[in-house]
């Protein structure tokens, strides 16, 4: 996630980790540094060595020139203190480090580092006292803990903010208690790390706990060397024990972008991720403007999230969305349900352009459709529980219900199958609230402005029988296998007509051509727009694949099928009623292919759609019913001719004629 723009990417488990109160910030010299060109700020480790040199107007000998051209900085130091005393060195160390530098970027870290209980924890290698100014400036009480008093950094224990290789104390001489214990020279390094080892059993303890970002260190950085150093040794001293460490992060500054891929495998080298950024000419304000822009966006929490939701409504994203902060920005606040809220109730709805980010985010993961065409779904307690939608995901589907206005929601929520049920009760919901003026941005209690044919196809869509599952497939195996052995009771009829009930499959159409208005004063051209302009219906029967073995089972079963024509007569209409509802059927016209007919279907019948077979059945049912009970039959015959639909007059016509 970018909090700035070209910012580095803070990966999301470094992010959760800091909110979760487990990351620790680990930071070293270039905190302190220079804030950018021509602006002071505390030395790097090299220019700390000439500083030091300067102050003490010394020209380095040959042995301590080899050691500072070979970046061993603290061996250089070390060898000064050899040659010109250590008391005498360390009062020029106190010297060069006690100047006044700005501290901007120590109170990005301290927010940083701020627990909910106003505590801290975090390491630091440096001596200054800029986190105290910091700290001042802030108005928070911090707690120091200096080596070799260090703590124990247990989580429940742990609140402040440990200096690892010493800290000066004000008004220090090279003298002071504080000043001898600072480390920086290889003997220091070899007393903390090596001899006493109490640094390395902090790092050690500290890395195995927590997760560590490092902030302010060079690949090349001496102390890295020893931190990580010391890490491996203590893991190899613990043998195959010893548990496995959290992570460790980095942020990795380059100068070019060929560099990059170079300065990420020295990282990983050590055992550390690298979190990449452009520094060129060594100007590091990406990375403090992000810590500035992440510490605030903590402080301020919810508040902070709820803003960011909130002003979705004016960013309309652009792929790739990851390199956007202010995307990026949205997708951070969208992780609170508070901010949820307020990103789907916000006054003005954010674009329809967020669904296709919102998606990629895995937010919108329940447009999920039920099981696809042909799968079995049953009522068990899984189906229910997979129903089950969390207040995040609904309050982004009442979100979505804003934009019923624009086709490529449509299009998408049909695009996986049945929408699920938690999105059809809030589409019904939106439609049933009063509609906003044509051309007006609808409020978060109305229902955008829609024509009459898409509101139709809306509640098409929404509508409960778009919500019919298949047959469970051990249910119709049940059922042909009763069949098969001459079963004619009661539930075996109910189960044989249920297995015939139509189930709809609602897709997206796209007309030819739309309804048209002649110019003014010419004769209008003129439809009223209907779901059929939006959506078409597919119907398949509720049992699937076994649709021609179950018919096989009842075929010839005169007393079977006089039994159940009438509900087959009741399955058949329903289907009709479906494809009414798209204008696909009526008084004049059905949904049959041109090629089919409906009475006495020839071989070439076979091929259409499995539905046409259940107007086969139930002619069928009719023909038995006359054998069995015609008094039944014409009252049957009644009822098809009251129909509204041209199918049934047909069947009508046919059984009359026979």
């Amino acid at each position: 996630m970018r909090f700035v723009a070209d910012g580095p990417d803070i990966p999301d488990a470094v992010r959760r980790a800091l909110e979760d109160e487990e990351l620790v910030l680990f930071c070293g010299a270039g905190v302190s540094m220079s804030t950018g060109p021509g602006v002071a700020g505390m030395p790097s480790f090299s220019q700390l060595v000439n500083s030091v040199t300067g102050a003490l107007r010394q020209v380095l000998n040959d042995q301590e020139q080899a050691a500072l051209t070979g970046y061993q900085y603290d061996r250089a130091l070390h060898l000064l203190e050899q040659r010109l005393g250590r008391n005498r060195v360390r009062q020029a160390v106190v010297d060069v480090l006690t100047v006044t530098a700005p501290f901007e970027r120590h109170k990005a870290v301290l927010e940083l580092a701020r627990l909910r209980d106003g505590g801290f924890r975090m390491v630091t290698t440096n001596f200054d006292p800029q986190f105290d100014h910091a700290a001042k400036a802030l108005g928070y009480e911090v707690t120091n803990d200096v080596a070799p008093m260090l703590p124990v950094p247990k989580q429940h224990r742990w609140r402040s903010v440990a200096y690892l290789h010493g800290k000066i104390a004000p008004g220090a001489t090279g003298e002071h208690t504080s000043v001898q214990s600072l480390v920086y020279s290889t003997g220091d390094f070899g007393l903390a790390y090596l001899t006493e080892r109490w640094a390395s059993r902090f790092v050690t303890d500290l890395f195995t706990k927590y997760p560590v970002l490092f902030v302010g260190y060079s690949v090349d950085d001496p102390v890295m060397h020893y931190l990580m150093d010391a890490f491996a040794a203590e893991r190899q001293l613990a043998g195959s024990s010893a548990k496995p460490s959290p992570r460790a992060w980095a942020f990795a500054p380059y100068q070019d972008p060929t560099a990059m891929a170079q300065e990420e495998e020295a990282w990983r080298a050590k055992g550390v991720e690298p979190i990449p950024y452009a520094a060129p000419n060594h100007d590091h304000s990406l990375l403090y403007d992000t810590l500035a822009e992440w510490g605030q966006r903590k402080k301020f929490g919810l508040t902070a999230r709820i803003r960011a939701a909130e002003r979705a409504s004016d960013i309309i994203p652009v792929p790739p969305y990851s390199v956007d902060h202010e995307v990026e920005a949205v997708r951070w606040a969208l992780e609170e349900p508070a901010a949820v809220l307020s990103f789907a109730k916000a006054e003005v709805p954010a674009p329809i352009q967020w669904l296709p980010v919102l998606e990629e985010w895995q937010l919108l993961g329940v447009r999920a459709s039920l099981p696809a065409t042909g799968a079995s779904v049953s009522q068990t307690a899984q189906d229910v529980a997979a129903r089950w939608v969390s207040p995040t995901h609904f309050q982004l589907m009442v979100w979505l219900t804003r934009h019923l206005d624009k086709p490529e929601l449509l299009d998408w929520v049909l695009k996986g199958g049945s929408p699920h049920p938690a999105l059809q009760t809030a589409i019904l919901d939106r439609l049933d609230e009063p509609a906003a003026a044509p051309g007006a941005v609808a409020k978060p209690n109305e229902k955008p402005h829609l024509d009459t044919g898409l509101e139709a196809a809306w509640r098409l869509v929404a509508h409960p029988m778009a919500r019919a599952p298949m047959a469970d497939l051990a249910d119709v195996h049940a059922c042909w296998t009763r069949l098969k052995g001459g079963a004619d009771d009661h539930v075996t009829r109910q189960d044989f007509t249920r297995m015939m009930a139509p189930i709809p499959r609602i897709k997206r159409t796209h007309p030819f051509f739309e309804p048209s208005v002649s110019p003014p004063g010419g004769t209008a051209s003129f439809r009223l727009p209907t779901a059929g302009d939006h959506v078409a219906i597919d119907i398949e029967l509720a049992c699937g694949d076994m649709l021609e073995s179950l018919l096989e089972a009842v075929r010839g079963r005169t007393a079977f099928l006089a039994a159940v024509a009438d509900d087959l007569t009741s399955q058949l209409k329903r289907a009709l009623d479906l494809f009414a509802l798209v204008g696909q059927a009526g008084e004049t016209s059905d949904p049959l292919p041109v090629m089919y007919r409906p009475v006495r279907p020839g071989p070439e019948a076979r091929g259409y759609e499995d539905w046409t077979r259940l107007i086969d059945v139930t002619r069928d049912s009719m023909e038995a019913l006359r054998e069995t009970n015609a008094q039944a039959a014409d009252a049957l015959l009644l009822r098809w001719r009251a129909l509204p639909y041209v199918l049934f007059q047909r069947m009508a016509l046919d059984a009359y004629a026979v």
